[in-house]
């Protein structure tokens, strides 16, 4: 590489001879050899005065010269006429002045600049940039400042005027629109001083519209009516209020025992709850106190201020600024590096020389390679800015081309070339070509500060400062949901708004109670008592009864040909409804505790006893919709129920007795009955009772005895024939089938032979002690068999002819001791009276088939299986998410009895009777029954109560006599 040279030829004509006519010669050429090697030109003469002209520096002036003398003719750049090049030291215009028009800085020089208006210099993002002095010898502009810009929700500064966010935040202080006030919560979310203002009413939750419902005001629930950002800041702090009837309108009371903002008082405290004590005009320091002084920018080190006599004093122990040195450290603490003592290139000492051939601009004057030479077409890579610059960020090369001077070649401007510009905030360019991405943009990368929450349960972190952005707050605790914990998990300065129930606790303690005082008033509203009567010795009190008051007016009928269920009301005959049973060919109805009924689908269709469209057992509710399906295969022909109310389907080729739920279902389409377990029987079933002990009985031969709690098989009893299958209150089995007989309930199985013949299939056992039965073939009709006292032998047997001579396919008795058999093929059933009076005929499906053999009307199951009474009770909290907290009950329960209660929830009451409640929590023997345990209730507005009364043994009964149920909101 060679240093440069400059080649500088005026565009005159030079006078070669002064005897002969003037020559021009031509501009485009390159000095040779012998133009140099005397280092000057003398003129062989100049026109007027035949002298010889002496210039050195081959400007055109000089000694002797046509153009005229020259005041350095050791320079080029210095003539008369010549322009003024700043800060060269020398009289380049030959006016004897030195730098003089308007140059007004030394070229390369650098100082401080800001265009921001005072004050803001520092604050936020804002800080100085610099300036370099341009070849005019004038300032160029001012790099690298960040001037004020108009304020935006971001969290920074960005006006500099020392406040974050001001003029743009919202009434809550916060970015955005302010928040919706939200009615019940107890919180002023609008931030306009007031809790729940435009909620005309404080109790919004309630939905109580008459009835035993009762709206109840909420009690000590947070509040705080002063400016959300200082609530638990400094003395600050939420107080409580009530809602109160004011005029018959429930409004909330008084904010009571709150802390709101307040005057400035200098005891060290932030009386005016803006995180700062004793920060306002006139507060002397405390002595003896301390506080940091100074600053840490640059090469500054903080130092400490000790109050003494009520006055801070000297800044003791830091580093404070000093001048400027060229030694690449802020040494005046002003965040900018070196200002004012850089050379051109922005380094420390005397610029560098210009190196031809590397296209760059070496000694930093703005021009590339100039004074180098070159020639022909040659081109280049070229790039004035600074060299560190160069290919960083959105810097970028351009090209330069070797162009014809007046005389000889020069490398002609740096064209397309990109430099460094200053930083565009938010592009993600590097723009001044340092190597960082928007730096200067609200924060500089790696830098770190303070963030988060010191209110309540938050904890100060840190964030830190990449590309320009500041990241993500780390090491803090920020705020939490609300729990229920008397802390202020959300951090807003109020401990549990929002989550306490109505009496300012925290859920499942209950804050209110119903009473039901007088559970012997059976009809009461939204009260059922089933199988229970008001207590001879305590008629507010409920006991288990003797009449069939707890059985439904009910009979389910299977219309097998069509696939399809009747209902009957027993006390008018009059048909309710005809529904699908969800199955094909049903053929046993059992009744349950709450009047819905169990279908058996026995399909009978060869390979479809896994079709569980064809062979099902099926759940309707009272009015003949499914509420579940049990899918069990093997053809079902048998269908009981225990006293846990329980289902039991018997299949005939799959020979299993199937134990299923008779609440629980699951969610598919059609809705499947919770399967919970079964027993293999290893004979056909074709029909089941369950007993007053627990066991259930099959239609089998041999008869299998099942208890129904563990699932297990207890026994195989081997007798006469079967068919029809039903239990007496000495929980002995009788059978139907050509002919009746009875089997003892427990070993040795005696057997009583009644010696009636025929094709008596379907047999029940009156509430009257009685034993009925249908005849299926003959001339039809109904048997009756009367026993002696104890049961052991037959006294009296009555026969009753069908009068249309039809054959009679299945046989029960309701609620008023009626007893009814269907004829099978006629498409009626009979009622007869206990005398053995048909007394009417009802059309059920007229031609169509009635076949079933089980309990249509479920009055085995209310007065043998399970030997009990309920008393439910629906209730209604009013409100829209009550937590259902415990119940509570009074009894007397001797030995061999029992009260059990138990609890289930519904969004509205007719979910207790189409299948939208939830399962039951229970059942719980003692009081209290904790409710709080089954978070499936809570959130349903209606509770509904059951009370089960039990008895093993003849005349001893339980005794209720209160019962309490305790919820909140």
């Amino acid at each position: 590489m060679t240093f440069a040279r400059r080649l500088a030829i005026p565009s005159l004509a030079i006078a070669l001879c002064a005897c002969g006519p003037a020559t021009n010669v031509s501009t485009d050429y390159r000095w040779g050899a012998d133009d140099l090697s005397g280092g000057g030109v003398t003129d062989q003469g100049a026109p007027g005065d035949g002298s010889a002209c002496a210039d050195e520096d081959h400007d055109e002036y000089g000694t002797g010269c046509a153009a005229g003398p020259d005041c350095d003719d050791t320079s080029a750049e210095s003539h008369p006429g010549a322009p003024e090049i700043c800060d060269d030291t020398k009289d380049n215009n030959c006016n004897g002045q030195v730098d003089e028009q308007g140059c007004v800085c030394a070229v390369g020089n650098t100082r401080e600049c800001y265009d921001g208006p005072g004050g803001s210099d520092g604050n936020g993002p804002c800080h100085k940039g610099f300036q370099k002095c341009a070849q005019d010898g004038t300032w160029g502009a001012c790099t690298d400042q960040v001037v004020p810009q108009k304020e935006l929700c971001d969290g920074v500064d960005g006006d500099c005027n020392g406040k974050v966010d001001d003029g743009v935040l919202n009434l809550c202080g916060a970015c955005g629109a302010v928040p919706a006030e939200q009615c019940g919560d107890g919180i002023d979310n609008d931030c306009s001083g007031a809790v729940d203002e435009s909620c005309g009413t404080c109790d919004p939750q309630c939905l109580c519209m008459g009835g035993n419902c009762t709206c109840m005001p909420p009690t000590n629930q947070p509040c705080y009516t002063g400016a959300p950002q200082t609530a638990g800041v400094g003395v600050c702090k939420a107080g409580t209020m009530d809602c109160l009837n004011m005029n018959g309108v429930w409004k909330w009371g008084a904010c009571n025992a709150q802390v709101l903002p307040g005057p400035l008082v200098c005891d060290g405290g932030d009386h005016d709850c803006n995180g700062a004590p004793d920060d306002g005009p006139g507060c002397a320091c405390t002595e003896g106190a301390k506080r940091s002084c100074g600053s840490a920018v640059g090469q500054c080190k903080k130092g400490t201020q000790t109050c003494a006599n009520g006055q801070w004093g000297l800044c003791l122990g830091g580093i404070g600024p000093q001048p400027e040195m060229c030694d690449a450290l802020d040494n005046n603490c002003n965040s900018v590096v070196d200002e004012g003592v850089r050379n051109a290139c922005g380094s420390c000492g005397p610029a560098p020389l210009e190196m031809c051939g590397d296209g760059l601009d070496g000694n930093c004057n703005g021009v590339v390679d100039e004074k180098c030479d070159c020639g022909g077409k040659d081109s280049q890579a070229c790039y004035s800015g600074p060299v560190e610059t160069r290919q960083k960020g959105a810097c970028k090369d351009g090209l330069q081309a070797c162009m014809k001077q007046e005389v000889g070649e020069e490398w002609g401007p740096c064209q397309n070339q990109v430099l460094p510009a200053a930083e565009v905030c938010g592009d993600q360019l590097d723009n001044d070509c340092d190597g960082e991405v928007d730096d200067g943009c609200g924060c500089k990368d790696g830098a770190q500060r303070p963030c988060g929450s010191m209110v309540g349960e938050c904890k100060p972190g840190t964030q830190t400062c990449a590309k320009g952005a500041w990241g993500a707050c780390m090491g803090g605790v920020a705020p939490q949901a609300e729990t229920c914990d008397t802390k202020d998990n959300n951090c807003n300065g109020l401990a549990d708004e929002g989550v306490l129930n109505a009496c300012g606790k925290c859920a499942p303690m209950p804050c209110f109670v119903k009473d039901y005082n007088k559970p012997g008033q059976c009809n009461a509203a939204d009260r059922t008592c089933s199988g229970v009567v008001p207590d001879p010795m305590n008629p507010d009190a409920i006991t288990l009864g003797e009449t069939l008051g707890g059985v439904f007016p009910f009979i389910y009928i299977s219309v097998t040909n069509k696939n399809e269920v009747a209902l009957l009301n027993t006390d008018t005959g009059q048909k309710m409804w005809q529904k699908p049973s969800h199955g094909v060919l049903p053929s046993r109805t059992a009744v349950a505790l709450d009047g819905t009924v169990w279908v058996g689908n026995r399909c009978l269709q060869g390979g479809q006893e896994n079709n569980f469209a064809c062979s099902s057992v099926a759940h309707l509710d009272l009015n003949g919709n499914l509420i579940c399906r049990g899918d069990i295969p093997g053809y079902v022909r048998g269908v009981a129920i225990d006293a846990d109310g329980n289902i039991w389907a018997g299949t005939y080729n799959g020979q299993t007795a199937w134990k299923l739920s008779g609440t629980d279902k699951d969610n598919q389409n059609p809705p499947r009955c919770k399967i919970l377990g079964s027993v293999n029987v290893g004979v056909p079933i074709y029909g089941l009772a369950v007993d007053g002990r627990g066991y259930l009985w099959t239609a089998t031969s041999p008869t299998k005895k099942i208890d129904v709690k563990t699932i297990k098989l207890v026994d195989t009893v081997n007798h006469g024939n079967f068919y029809g299958v039903a239990i007496d209150k000495q929980n002995r089995v009788w059978f139907g089938n050509d002919g009746i007989h009875r089997i003892d309930g427990d070993p040795p199985y005696a057997v009583l032979n009644t010696g009636i013949t025929g094709a008596y299939y379907a047999i029940m056992v009156h509430s009257d002690g009685t034993i009925w039965a249908a005849q299926y073939g003959g001339t039809g009709g109904v048997v009756k068999i009367t026993l002696n006292a104890n049961g052991t032998a037959v006294q009296n047997i009555q026969y009753f002819k069908d009068p249309e001579n039809q054959g009679n396919h299945g046989i029960a008795v309701d609620k008023l001791g009626k007893v009814w058999s269907p004829q099978i093929s006629a498409g009626y059933v009979n009622r007869w009276t206990t005398g053995g009076v048909r007394e009417q005929r009802y059309a059920v499906d007229p031609g169509n088939t009635l076949y079933t053999y089980s309990d249509m009307t479920g009055i085995q199951l209310r007065t043998i299986t399970t030997r009990d009474g309920t008393w439910v009770q629906n209730f209604d909290s009013g409100y829209q998410k009550p937590v259902w907290d415990h119940i509570e009950w009074a009894s007397k329960v001797p030995v061999g009895t029992s009260v059990q209660v138990r609890a289930r929830a519904s969004d509205d009451q007719a979910g207790f009777s189409n299948g939208g409640a939830t399962q039951w929590c229970g059942p719980f023997p003692n009081s209290p029954a904790a409710l709080a345990n089954c978070a499936f209730l809570h959130n349903h507005r209606w509770a509904q109560v059951e009370v089960k009364l039990a008895t093993t043994m003849d005349g001893v009964k339980p005794v209720v006599s209160g019962v309490k149920v305790f919820w909140s909101y």
